[in-house]
């Protein structure tokens, strides 16, 4: 008679599959699905305490969370908006874009964590994407199997090496070295980029944003972008930077020392200090701010940098409002709101002058940088 599994055994496998379906239906996040299960089976004496925190101190989960500080470090110091665009350079089409980012990546990987670099450049390559009209769904996935293929070729590529490795060394067996699977990945990941270059491209679906597909106008605003001196668009040409073929939005204007240029020309040269004056939809201004050094002009005409602290939120000017009539300026919202003023919308039109001499009427929608608590503060 075969031996009988214990409660032990189907208690695992229940908690194991309950974890699956709360994980698919989005009951909670995956961390804390995952971590209930594990103080479930440590509760009920499955697990020992030694069992239980041994994943914590396992040097492989080290590894990959100071890999995810290093992804941060170059996410907020602005290294990676620069390498970005060392790295698509002048690409203008599909398939030189997808030979300049996969490369690169499959590079990085190897060295970084793959999860992490993923993570940090969609939305670089999601922003490089809208300004030359391409469809970004045809870049990301051959982004992440980059990343994939170029994890394959060290022992820090990846959480699964890591994990493997450690898994060896708690066997009694012999670590295994830095570029010992390289043997084997690195021709691996030189056949897949070949592949996500030149075949790939025919497979991968051609999915645009709604604010591309849309026959009629969705909300518009109006909004003005400093070009700091460490900006990489400085000396490029509003076509070279981009500016002539994004999404929903139309570079109107340039402020240049009080100096209007307008209508812009494709060959434009952009400078520092420049102040470029936009209309269109709120999600391409948000993809403008995260290019470094071009930051928001507030009602004030100071700039200001946005960052993980900063949300953007919408607020519409309510018929009893007691902002009807004055400037921007003069309601004072960095003081009595703790907000910024970066762009207004009004009636689909366009509203003229800086953003500190617009006058408010009833109906208009601004596009505020908020504080966190924004919301719950003023609901």
């Amino acid at each position: 008679m075969p031996p009988q599994m214990e409660w032990q055994g189907w208690l695992t496998l229940a908690v194991v599959l309950l974890a699956l379906v709360a994980m698919v239906r989005e009951v909670a996040a995956p961390d804390l699905v995952m971590m209930a299960g594990l103080f479930t089976l440590a509760a009920t004496g499955v697990l020992t305490p030694q069992e239980t925190f041994s994943g914590f101190a396992n040097p492989a989960l080290a590894a990959v969370g100071a890999l995810f500080v290093v992804s941060a470090g170059l996410r907020e110091t602005g290294a990676l908006e620069l390498m970005t665009g060392r790295l698509f350079g002048r690409a203008m089409d599909e398939r030189s874009g997808l030979a300049r980012i996969c490369s690169p990546v499959a590079v990085f990987s190897a060295f970084l964590n793959n999860a992490p670099i993923v993570a940090m450049l969609t939305p670089a390559v999601i922003g490089w994407a809208h300004r030359r009209a391409l469809s970004a769904s045809r870049f990301l996935i051959p982004l992440s199997y980059a990343s994939i293929l170029g994890s394959v070729g060290t022992i820090i590529g990846t959480s699964t090496n890591l994990t493997v490795d450690a898994l060896v060394r708690d066997a009694g067996m012999e670590p295994l070295g830095f570029f010992e699977i390289g043997s084997v990945g690195i021709p691996i990941a030189i056949v897949g980029l070949i592949y996500l270059v030149y075949i790939a491209p025919r497979l991968l679906p051609d999915r645009r944003e709604p604010t591309e597909e849309l026959g009629e106008h969705p909300r518009e605003y109006t909004a003005s972008m400093r070009v700091n001196s460490d900006c990489p668009l400085i000396d490029q040409t509003v076509e070279e930077a981009g500016m002539r073929q994004l999404p929903g939005l139309f570079l109107v204007e340039v402020d240049r020392g009080g100096r209007i240029i307008t209508p812009i020309a494709p060959d434009q040269v952009i400078r520092a200090n420049d102040i470029l004056v936009f209309a269109g939809v709120v999600s391409t201004i948000v993809e403008l701010q995260r290019i470094r050094g071009l930051v928001p002009v507030t009602e004030d005409e100071g700039s200001v940098e946005t960052r993980s602290t900063k949300r953007l939120a919408e607020a519409v000017i309510s018929l009893s409002s007691p902002l009807i009539n004055l400037s921007i300026r003069a309601a004072n919202f960095r003081t009595v709101y703790d907000a910024a003023v970066i762009a207004v919308h009004r009636n689909g039109e366009r509203v003229p002058g800086k953003i500190g001499e617009i006058v408010l009427r009833a109906g208009d929608t601004l596009l505020l940088q908020t504080a966190p608590g924004f919301g719950r503060a003023h609901r």
